[in-house]
């Protein structure tokens, strides 16, 4: 139901609204059998829902390598958008407090929208998302700020995207249930807590010039050819789909999906959320039984402008078959790695767990660790200024899901213009 704006002004007022909302939710989440459930079918080789919607879990192959991979199938690009409005210096962001069942604490902080189509649409016949007409219809209430399209996890997903959308209210707009208004500046402070903002909010957090709202348009800065024309081997033609129960590495069985060598599956839950377009429903989720590891190594020569070393990296899900922008080291939840961090050098750090809909409690630690020119780099790395970075980030299915979350972090030195506390990466 619509109430009067609901504004929160500071971290105790969020907190509260979040565990206020996961309360009322009664939540609830149970593993379960294939069998038990109807919903969801083995068919073509693959697990599909019975109305031929939301998305399918299937095998994929590299065909030069021989690896073979469960991945999300899910063509139909997701809406992820912020509504703002703008009072004096302050930016406001209409959030949404997210009940998920694959949700590491359950409840955690959202954009103003995060609807598949078969939400919006309401293939499932339930409830309509809120707000979704000032994103795709005409409304004299908003002014549309930007769009863009951005990849999804290459290594969970096949050939996935979702559509990034910013619209700017004239005032505030009234809010529904689960809903609040949230100062950009106090979002701010909250960057480095464990799982309380989703990652698809940290990724509109950094996709969108917020200093455009100040009259900060341009910043003058060139990016370098070796990164702008990344290699493209087209690497997408190499992969095949193959049949869930003709693979070597995968078993099947009624109690789930599991890779015979990599500790991640997928497994079937039934979950009852109140306040959500439906209350109780049942669905396949992605798990790993391992923690994942994002770092994102950033210099500490204060006479220059702060680089950040990035990876230029190819993910086989990713649809265009290019190589994308990656932090300097990902590591998935369900991969094994050796890579040691020296503690004293963690400048910043949270846990987030992946999208709650498609995954469980697949968590990843991301960390901003200083260093220095002098450290050795990879033959696919590079350092970048923050100012080639920001013109970067207007780019469309070039800027990795992980990278778009780490770069949450130095949210201030890359919009400065937006952020009143200059805290050192903050």
């Amino acid at each position: 139901m619509l109430s009067k704006p609901k504004i929160v002004n500071n971290i105790e007022e969020l907190e509260s609204f979040l565990f206020d909302s996961i309360w009322k939710s009664e939540f609830e989440v149970e593993k379960i059998k294939f069998s038990e459930q109807e919903q969801w079918k083995f068919q073509n080789g693959a697990l599909s829902h019975v109305s031929g919607g939301f998305f399918d879990v299937i095998l994929v192959e590299d065909i030069q390598s021989g690896d073979e991979n469960i991945s999300i199938f899910q063509p139909q690009s997701a809406i992820t958008g912020l509504i703002c409005h703008k009072q004096g210096s302050n930016i406001y962001l209409l959030l949404q407090a997210r009940i998920e069942p694959g949700n590491s604490f359950v409840g955690q902080y959202g954009p103003t929208i995060q609807s598949t189509p078969a939400n919006y649409l309401q293939l499932h016949g339930g409830k309509s998302t809120p707000y979704t007409n000032y994103f795709t219809n005409y409304s004299d209430e908003v002014v549309h700020l930007s769009n863009s399209v951005q990849l999804d996890l290459g290594k969970r997903y096949f050939q996935k995207n979702k559509i990034h959308c910013y619209v700017q209210s004239k005032s505030f707009l009234e809010t529904k249930d689960n809903y609040i208004w949230a100062d950009l500046k106090l979002i701010q402070k909250v960057l480095s807590m464990d799982n309380f903002l989703n990652a698809d909010l940290r990724s509109l957090l950094v996709m969108f010039n917020w200093d455009s709202l100040h009259g900060v348009n341009r910043y003058k800065s060139t990016v370098p050819k070796e990164v702008v024309f990344q290699n493209s081997n087209l690497r997408a033609s190499l992969l095949k789909v193959k049949p869930l129960n003709e693979s070597k590495d995968i078993l099947v069985l009624d109690e789930g999906i599991f890779h015979k060598r990599k500790k991640v599956g997928i497994a079937q839950y039934n979950t009852t959320a109140f306040g959500r377009e439906v209350n109780s429903w049942s669905q396949p989720l992605f798990f790993a039984e391992t923690q994942g590891l994002v770092i994102l190594y950033i210099n500490e020569n204060s006479e220059k402008e702060k680089e950040v070393l990035i990876t230029l990296a190819y993910e086989y899900g990713i649809s265009h078959g290019s190589e994308i922008l990656l932090p300097s080291e990902v590591v998935y939840p369900g991969e094994e790695h050796d890579i040691q961090i020296n503690k004293n050098n963690i400048v910043s750090e949270f846990l987030q767990s992946d999208e709650g809909g498609r995954f469980f409690k697949n968590e990843s630690r991301y960390l901003i660790v200083k260093t220095n020119l002098e450290i050795e780099i990879k033959e696919n790395q590079r350092w970048l200024k923050i100012s080639e970075l920001r013109v970067l980030l207007n780019t469309s299915n070039f800027i990795s899901f992980q990278l778009r979350c780490i770069l949450s972090l130095i949210s201030s030195l890359i919009y400065p213009n937006s952020y009143n506390e200059k805290s050192k990466y903050l």
